[in-house]
């Protein structure tokens, strides 16, 4: 039960943390950065 518990409040907690983030929009940063890593891995940047 008490697992049970503390994995509902994690749970809870990471959605807060990524509607956060939304709302500050970090997403299009993060979505920026990992765009330009993963075009420099293929060779294209």
């Amino acid at each position: 039960m008490k697992r049970k518990i503390v994995s509902v409040m994690i749970l809870a907690l990471s959605v807060a943390m990524i509607a956060a983030g939304a709302a500050r929009g970090d997403m299009k940063a993060v979505f920026e950065k990992g765009s330009r890593i993963c075009l420099e891995c293929i060779g294209l940047a």
